[in-house]
């Protein structure tokens, strides 16, 4: 019974303390357990593993992390409970001692998060929901154990059981029930009011510029892209329908701007830190580049292009007064505790910004306010959002993601995209073109070719020039198939160096995923 109380008990204060360090996220940005057994949990699993789990997951990755995460929370707790409910029921303690254990334990667990986990928050931020869990424990324990019967006679004894005081015995009763209901309305309370917050928690995913931060559901991908009455997406990605990712279950808060600095240090002759106002003062570029998340799948969605401004990072460098010859890499960290790194020639690229508007406007939160990275040539992975610092260093540096078995170069693969006709019935009247997207990063695209039997033989498409040379192309070519039948429509690029996308099929995982995209159609 006290093994199964304390497991009960256990269960209940780990999602109540849980439910605390998630609104302890929303108010004051403490992460939260959940956050904390992500990074933990991703850092050693296998990189095939967490790909299979990307794959199968797709856009629902984060909503889904993040029930496994609460419930291991909870069956954390469970066990925990247990154990310290079969101690208890063989040496049950007094209410103090019992709150001091409960204490204790709460204590000894903040311990070893701090040992394993290595949250990079502010030891009490992270302990007070510990400690909390603690308490509830013991508070949740004691009250779910049964209250004993009143002692009866041992069998065959003859002496009568002793009279009570009625007026003491009365009062005592009387103040144990009040207190047992007062007990039972206040947990009642906590639980309902800790249900309401974690459903707000999950509800503000989808909500609001709160909801913006969060982050939940955006990985591999947020959103499909609008499309025209034509069936085609915009050459320029509104803002508003650009693809979303990060590895956060909740994204950071948009920062005081006052109070924000990008620091740049490291191997620099003198280390600085500029305002946002300072840096938006110095020299911009402005440059149309289009994004594509790693994770993007053969035909994805998970692609925009946008109009960007920004100051070069070799700029930024320059103003320290240079680097020593042995300096071989620039480190990028960011607000979420995201890191990735460039060898120094790329970073010096001209077109490697620091960027601070997209379309004409300021960053917008989901999309790295104040400050982002943008990297020619390299998949979204590389392109660190919400930057606060730029560190030059003469060693090797793994990122975030390369850690955990991402590819660190990330150059982006050629690609090529039929969104027009969508796969499934069209009209005859409306098969007049076949139409789509291609892209190949920094290198450009030289020709795009269709086929309508399934790769057999290939024409020529045509595309118009590209809004710059970091810019997607849009393709198309005439069709005038007979109505009744059937094709296999299949799409290939050649990048600007002549080479031909490649036909092999790969996972996004570890460097993008590649191979051919195809529909097949049938027109009626």
């Amino acid at each position: 019974m006290s093994l199964r109380t304390g497991a009960l008990a256990g269960a209940l204060a780990a999602a109540l303390a849980t439910v605390v360090m998630l609104l302890l996220r929303l108010t004051v940005g403490v992460a939260s357990l959940p956050e904390l057994l992500q990074d933990w949990i991703t850092s050693w699993l296998p990189v095939g593993v967490l790909g299979a789990y990307l794959g199968a997951s797709e856009g629902g990755a984060k909503p889904l992390a993040f029930a496994l995460l609460f419930a291991l929370c909870l069956a954390g707790g469970a066990a925990v409970g247990a154990l310290l409910g079969f101690w208890w029921g063989r040496r049950p303690p007094g209410r103090p001692g019992l709150y001091g254990q409960g204490l204790l334990t709460g204590l000894v667990l903040f311990v070893l998060a701090q040992l394993v986990l290595r949250p990079q928050a502010a030891p009490l931020g992270v302990g007070l929901p510990f400690l909390l869990y603690g308490l509830l424990l013991a508070a949740g324990y004691r009250f779910l154990l049964p209250v004993p019967p009143a002692a009866a006679p041992a069998a065959g004894s003859t002496a009568a059981p002793a009279a009570p005081a009625p007026a003491a015995n009365a009062l005592t009763l009387a103040s144990d029930s009040r207190r047992a209901v007062i007990e039972r309305v206040a947990w009642g309370g906590v639980a309902v009011a800790g249900s309401v917050a974690l459903w707000r928690f999950v509800a503000q995913a989808r909500e609001g510029p709160v909801g913006a931060a969060l982050g939940m559901g955006e990985a591999p991908g947020s959103r499909e892209t609008r499309r025209g009455d034509d069936g085609l997406i915009a050459e320029v990605t509104p803002t508003a329908d650009f693809y979303v990712v990060s590895k956060n279950l909740r994204d950071p808060a948009p920062p005081d701007t006052e109070a924000w600095r990008l620091h740049v240090n490291g191997l620099v002759a003198q280390p600085m830190a500029l305002t946002l106002e300072e840096v938006r003062g110095l020299a911009q570029r402005q440059q149309w580049q289009t994004l594509v998340c790693i994770s993007n799948p053969v035909g994805g969605e998970y692609a925009g292009n946008a109009l960007w401004r920004g100051v070069p990072v070799a700029d930024l460098l320059a103003m320290t007064g240079g680097s020593p010859a042995r300096a071989g890499r620039v480190v990028f960290r960011a607000a979420d505790g995201y890191t990735d790194s460039l060898p120094m020639a790329r970073a010096m690229d001209p077109s490697t910004l620091v960027a601070t508007a997209m379309n004409g406007e300021d960053l917008p939160p989901a999309h790295g306010a104040p400050a982002r990275l943008l990297v020619p040539g390299a998949y979204g992975i590389k392109n660190v959002k919400w930057l606060e610092a730029i560190e030059v260093v003469d060693t090797s540096y793994r990122g975030y993601w390369q850690r955990r078995g991402w590819s660190d170069s990330a150059v982006i693969k050629t690609m090529s995209r039929i969104d027009f006709p969508r796969r499934g019935a069209v009209a005859a009247r409306d098969a007049r073109r076949i139409a789509g997207i291609a892209y190949a990063g920094d290198r450009g695209i030289s020709r795009v070719e269709i086929s309508e039997d399934d790769g057999q033989t290939w024409r020529p498409a045509t595309f118009a020039p590209p809004r710059g040379p970091l810019s997607w192309v849009f393709w198309e070519t005439a069709w005038s198939p007979a109505p009744g039948g059937q094709f296999r429509l299949t799409v290939r690029a050649a990048d600007g160096r002549g080479d031909l996308q490649t036909t092999e099929e790969t996972p996004s995982l570890p460097d993008g995923a590649s191979g051919l995209h195809s529909v097949t159609v049938r027109v009626t």
